[in-house]
This record gives structure tokens, sequence and C-alpha cells, in this order.
């Protein structure tokens, strides 16, 4: 699944500490329950990054017919064709202590 940014977005998860990779690894990582929807399109991800921050990622799914290709990098145009949505992430942040213990007793750890 292509990960589309915005400009925008990308500043506005910055502000939180989080990397474009490790919002984009959480939400294409997804363990059930999630992604779960929370209104307008909008769905959360809580999850693990590949050095163990957790985080809660949020993101719509977007046509790729609203995607400007001129933004999209040269080996992703040809997959893209055969895609019908792609993610585009809007919010990410670091899970705070309480939802920290949530996610890991939903996990069944301590």
């Amino acid at each position: 699944m292509y990960v589309h940014w915005e400009p925008h977005h990308v500043d506005h998860i910055a502000e939180h500490n989080v990397e474009q990779q490790e919002a984009e690894y959480v939400a294409l990582h997804a363990q059930p329950p999630y992604p779960e929807l929370v209104g307008d399109g909008k769905r959360a991800v809580w999850g693990q990054t590949k050095a163990g921050r957790l985080l809660q990622v949020i993101f719509v799914y977007r046509s790729v017919e609203t995607i400007d290709l001129e933004d999209v990098p040269p080996h992703w145009r040809l997959e893209l064709g055969a895609m019908d949505e792609v993610i585009c992430i809007i919010h990410a942040r670091e899970l705070n202590a309480a939802e920290k213990r949530r996610l890991r007793r939903r996990r069944g750890r301590p």
C-alpha cells in the first residue's frame, strides 16, 4: 500500500517528534483490532515502531485519482495504477503512559 504525504501533515507529525518512516511502519503493520474507525473516515492505529516506540497514527484512505502523480516517486507510479486507494497519514504521536498500559493489556502483556 502506498502512503501519500501532504507537506502540512509531515510538519504536523514532526511537531510530535515522529518521523514519517515511523508513522508509515505503524500504519502498514496494524494488528487487530486496528485500524479502528474513529469517525469522519479517519482510522486509528496504535502500534510499535521498529525501534520499539509506541505510537498512535491517524490516517484516511484517499482515491488514487486524487493524488498528483508529480508528487509520487517514479518507482511507485506504475504500482499506483493497480490500486484504488492510498493511505494519507494526517496525525501521529507517541502514546501516553496510560495508553501504553492499555495497549500492552490488549496484547496480553503486563
